[in-house]
């Protein structure tokens, strides 16, 4: 079983459905479980880290890892949050504008992403 693009085009900007499906159907179910919550959990620490003003961090190695890790797991409108804050962070200052938008992208992502997986009985 699949799952059909999202009928919102907000869903459909959001998961790229077809290369979830791919990937799902090339590591097996048990593997595709197991990188969604590895996926989850990094990027959850990662946000964190991004929030937290105390620890001086680099912003842009953050931003390109999330950027890629949400491409690697079809998370489209996430990566391009990601890209868009990276691009702004020209001078890697310790502080994050961008913050909340990145939160609110991944959380409606994710909300996306779990709904559709439940909906299918895949997860």
């Amino acid at each position: 079983m699949t799952i059909s693009e999202s009928p919102s085009s907000v869903g459909s900007k959001m998961i790229d459905w077809a290369y979830v499906n791919g990937l799902r159907a090339g590591i097996g179910q048990d593997s595709f479980n197991e990188i969604v919550q590895v996926f989850f959990d990094e990027t959850e620490d990662t946000l964190k880290r991004l929030e937290d003003a105390h620890r001086p961090i680099d912003i842009t190695e953050e931003l390109h890892f999330l950027q890629g890790s949400a491409l690697n797991m079809g998370f489209v409108g996430f990566s391009a949050e990601c890209r868009k804050s990276h691009d702004m962070s020209t001078d890697n200052a310790d502080d994050m504008r961008h913050t909340a938008g990145l939160l609110a992208t991944y959380a409606k992502s994710k909300t996306l992403f779990l709904s559709a997986l439940s909906e299918t009985g895949l997860r």
